[in-house]
């Protein structure tokens, strides 16, 4: 999508071959870390140097946020991904960053059931997951953002082999480039900016993203039941209690012959963002409303300050 500050770190030759990301640090001397986190850990360590000289190459002093993402199950982004957070960290005190655990965050992905029913990858995913959700908890990072991978094989059944990542991959940045665009436009109907969007991501906690195209408008129920959809069933993650949420972003994206044509919308609207304020309890939820030349309206959720999914870890526990 044209975001250039990227580092890509692997033990493995074969995982780092095929990307197209400028710069690729190897780590370690094996090809691969055989799922032992402990192997990947002390191969990071030895790079530390390097990979902080290539942060200030790449990364440059104009940075306001690092996250660092990693699958949760295997040996390489398990046993890679808080030394990577504390790097990120130091890093951002070195070019005189303030707050920096406000301004390192986490994604990391919950293997399949199928997967976790290795012994190994199960207790990688758990040792990780467990570690950064207490991170989360203690705002040490921001924000933490779980994709349960078993979730989404759920949510795009009809997937291929070979476009079950890539479409994770895709769907996950699309969300965060549709955030990071939207919060730089310029005033439409009702803005959401860069503070509201700061105010989420800096929120500590876990955060959910979700994204619906609403086919029916033409009422507020129709419009409120689209996005309590968007909210229980097509995010990336489950089992999360959203009245934990400290902080909400809502975004509704239309086309302007929608807005111009439809009667009432409006006040389906402002009832649409009324469940979104049910849904999480006490939290501050900030609006955007913005207007496109497409004939869809579509609605992007952001929720920030969760607590960690414990049901869903214990079901992993108990795979």
């Amino acid at each position: 999508l044209g975001y250039k500050k990227n580092i890509v770190i692997n033990t493995s030759y074969h995982d780092l071959a095929d990307l197209t990301i400028p710069t690729k640090i190897k780590v370690g001397t094996t090809d691969g870390a055989g799922k032992n986190m402990d192997i990947s850990s002390s191969a990071f360590a030895k790079e530390k140097s390097n990979i902080l000289l290539q942060m200030n190459k790449i990364f440059g002093q104009d940075v306001d946020h690092i996250i660092v993402c990693a699958g949760a199950g295997g040996g390489t982004g398990s046993g890679t991904i808080i030394p990577a957070i504390e790097l990120s960290k130091l890093y951002l005190k070195q070019i005189g960053l303030e707050n920096a655990e406000q301004k390192v965050g986490a994604i990391a992905t919950i293997p399949t059931n199928n997967e976790s029913s290795s012994p190994i990858v199960k207790q990688n995913s758990l040792k990780v997951l467990t570690s950064l959700s207490e991170m989360a908890n203690d705002k040490q990072i921001s924000p933490f953002i779980v994709i349960d991978n078993d979730r989404v094989k759920k949510l795009f059944p009809r997937l291929t082999v070979s476009q079950f990542y890539p479409t994770i991959n895709r769907t996950i940045v699309q969300l965060f480039h549709t955030f990071n665009v939207i919060s730089t436009k310029e005033y439409d109907l009702i803005s959401f900016d860069k503070a509201d969007y700061k105010s989420i991501i800096c929120s500590a906690g876990h955060m959910v993203m979700g994204a619906v195209t609403v086919k029916d408008y033409s009422n507020s129920e129709s419009l409120s039941k689209a996005l309590r959809n968007n909210i229980e069933t097509t995010l990336l993650a489950e089992e999360f209690d959203l009245e934990t949420a400290s902080v909400v972003g809502i975004i509704v994206l239309g086309g302007k012959e929608i807005f111009d044509s439809v009667p009432g919308l409006m006040t389906s609207i402002e009832d649409a963002f009324g469940t979104i304020s049910f849904l999480t309890g006490n939290a501050t939820v900030h609006r955007g409303l913005y207007t496109n030349n497409s004939n869809t309206l579509k609605v992007f959720t952001l929720i920030g300050g969760l607590k960690e999914p414990l049901r869903r870890y214990r079901k992993l526990v108990n795979i």
